[in-house]
């Protein structure tokens, strides 16, 4: 039995991917969280907050002191959006109600 959850990221994670090329260090510690979060999208560790209410909480990891992998949960389906990766969820260019593509 496959215990993962899958993970999809939204427009503006997907660009923010294509960033960390320039940007190892926190390219690693990204790649560190996806890994943990798949296995268990709630494990205690890199600072978890939850953002927004319990049924469509958003979950915060800090990545290091200016940036944020923030993500949402879908229990039934066993499947994680990543929503942003660089920045913190109060700069201006944070959107967090973009879809997929």
């Amino acid at each position: 039995m496959n215990n993962y959850y899958s993970l999809s990221y939204s427009k503006n994670s997907q660009k923010q991917r294509k960033k960390l090329k320039s940007m190892p260090d926190v390219q690693q510690a990204i790649e560190r969280i996806a890994s943990n979060i798949a296995s268990n999208p709630y494990y205690n560790g890199n600072y978890a907050e939850t953002l927004g209410t319990i049924s469509s909480a958003m979950i915060s990891r800090r990545v290091n002191k200016k940036d944020r992998f923030v993500y949402i949960v879908n229990k039934a389906s066993k499947s994680i959006l990543v929503i942003n990766l660089l920045g913190h969820f109060t700069d201006s260019h944070y959107e967090s109600n973009e879809g997929t593509s």
